[in-house]
């Protein structure tokens, strides 16, 4: 019996997943891999069938497309492994990644790898400080036991949290609902700091959007159906939340220093519209710059803040690719870009609810 079960569920292509298998495989045997499916053409079945005949894989093809959530469920089923791992199929994995997901379950029951991201466009850098706050939300949790959340990149998780919580949810976000319930259920967070993966962002803004829109509106859900265990852990709700979003901090200092009143309502009156209209972010986050521009030393204090922030946690968790520049980027414009959205998400949630079964064309 294999000791890890490396999980995989695709739509449309296998992407990175047979790279990733035959790296994984070299680092060791001990492992076990399950292909889900969705809807892939003859050549890249071929490709699988092929790999079979020197690899592990349990290869679960679907002519219709059952959907992530689904396919992630079906494979749980056919794994054997005391470790499950859940990849994407668009990371790519460092060197190490088994001795690190060893090493992570030794210190906790269910968490995540450090994500980067490649590119050097305007979105990949103001994405990449997005993960760095993910990433460093992760490893608190693990020093505070208390956690509210993983990201589906890099899920790695103990066989027994599977079994008690009962798999992945229908919701928008099942990554975020996973790591919620497992934690409320009492199952230690820990981040796999020797697992690093890469992935990438969104090519242009109306697919980040698009991207970001469905990530918000997903977590707002998740939240609001995880409600119980959010209201027993009040401060560390709103802790994670200012980590996770570390320009929460510096826009609240803006918003209550004195400044254009304008512009601050105008910022939240655009933001409420934040997931239904594209548009509504942009002329947000110019508001937010010209709210900046006319505040220069609560701006210039907010940058040092949060600059030190980013600094600190460049380093700790190895993210060499973020540079100063990076920090008036994500300050002025992809900040409060997707605050915004976020913002939008919260509105769109308390008027439709949170029984919404699809959104953006993403079905559960």
């Amino acid at each position: 019996m294999p000791k890890i079960s490396i999980i995989f569920a695709a739509y449309k292509e296998p992407g990175t997943v047979l790279d990733n298998v035959k790296k994984i495989y070299s680092e060791s045997q001990d492992v076990e891999f399950i292909v889900s499916a969705d809807e892939w053409k003859k050549e890249y079945i071929a490709a699988v069938n092929e790999l079979q005949k020197k690899y592990p894989i349990t290869f679960l093809h679907h002519e219709k497309r059952i959907g992530k959530v689904n396919g992630l469920n079906e494979a749980i089923n056919h794994a054997r492994g005391k470790i499950l791992v859940f990849l994407d199929n668009d990371v790519e994995i460092k060197e190490g990644f088994i001795a690190g997901v060893e090493d992570a379950m030794h210190r906790g029951d269910v968490g995540q790898g450090v994500i980067h991201i490649h590119g050097n466009d305007w979105i990949a850098r103001g994405a990449r400080i997005d993960y760095l706050g993910v990433n460093a939300t992760i490893a608190i949790e693990e020093y505070t036991g208390i956690g509210f959340g993983v990201n589906g990149a890099c899920i790695l998780t103990k066989r027994e949290v599977v079994e008690k919580i009962g798999g992945f949810r229908h919701v928008i976000t099942e990554d975020s609902d996973f790591g919620t319930r497992a934690n409320a259920a009492g199952f230690k967070p820990v981040l796999a700091r020797k697992v690093h993966v890469t992935t990438g962002a969104p090519k242009n803004y109306k697919k980040w959007w698009r991207q970001r829109a469905r990530w918000a509106v997903g977590e707002m859900q998740a939240a609001a159906m995880n409600k119980e265990y959010h209201a027993k852990h009040p401060l560390e709700t709103v802790a994670q939340a200012t980590t996770v979003v570390p320009f929460i901090f510096p826009f609240v200092i803006q918003m209550l220093a004195p400044g254009l009143f304008a512009a601050k309502i105008g910022y939240w009156l655009a933001a409420a519209f934040g997931v239904i209209n594209p548009t509504a972010p942009l002329i947000a986050a110019v508001l937010y710059a010209v709210l900046s521009i006319s505040n220069p030393i609560v701006t210039l204090l907010n940058i040092g803040v949060l600059g030190a922030w980013i600094w600190y946690w460049r380093k700790e968790l190895q993210f060499k690719e973020i540079r100063p520049e990076d920090i008036a980027l994500y300050y002025f414009w992809y900040g409060p870009l997707w605050l915004a959205v976020l913002i939008g998400s919260m509105v769109y949630v308390g008027i439709k609810g949170i029984n919404i079964k699809e959104f953006m064309g993403w079905r559960t």
